[in-house]
């Protein structure tokens, strides 16, 4: 069997096919049967191999549909509509769920605010507080390469980095003190 036996094959039969896979997958579009159709002849193609003929073609086309349509199935999932309702709770859906996920102006506005806080300490820090909080933060290096690199001992290192985040806990806290403030 060569090659051009297959193409030839596929070229008679494909609507044959098409019809097949169609009975096999009776709720899907007409697209979706030709794709198993291309994705199997795509297969065989591929795996095509003139030292171990195929005795069958049609039977074995047949089966290589059959299995790719029991592969969708076993792949197909559950489709849940974003406006269903959540278990017994008619006003509560996946919509609304999402909606509340969704920042308010609030959020934004703190997590703007917070950023621009912790800038503004880190610009305060010391060079070499702000340097090691740099490198381990932001570079992910580790105080060993660091204390190599710098030929300064790790404690040191710890504890300026320690300092350096008992700044910026320091101003955060009086962030969120006047936030509680401004809501009271």
């Amino acid at each position: 069997m060569t090659r051009q036996h297959l193409i030839d094959f596929w070229k008679a039969e494909r609507y044959r096919l098409v019809h097949y896979v169609r009975g096999l997958i009776s709720d899907a579009a007409d697209r979706d049967s030709e794709d198993v159709v291309q994705d199997v002849l795509e297969s065989v193609l591929r795996q095509f191999d003139l030292s171990q003929p195929i005795e069958d073609l049609s039977a074995y086309v047949y089966r290589a549909l059959r299995n790719r349509v029991i592969d969708l199935f076993r792949k197909k999932r559950n489709m849940v509509s974003i406006d269903a309702a959540l278990a017994d709770d008619e006003e509560l859906s996946l919509a609304s769920l999402l909606a509340d996920a969704a920042p308010d102006a609030f959020d934004e506005l703190s997590g703007k605010e917070t950023l621009i806080r912790i800038a503004a300490v880190m610009e305060s820090l010391g060079d070499d507080e702000k340097a090691v909080v740099v490198e381990t933060e932001l570079h992910e290096r580790t105080f060993k390469e660091l204390a190599e690199e710098w030929g300064v001992p790790i404690g040191t290192l710890l504890s300026r980095k320690s300092r350096a985040l008992a700044k910026i806990a320091g101003a955060l806290a009086d962030l969120e003190e006047e936030w509680e403030e401004n809501n009271e």
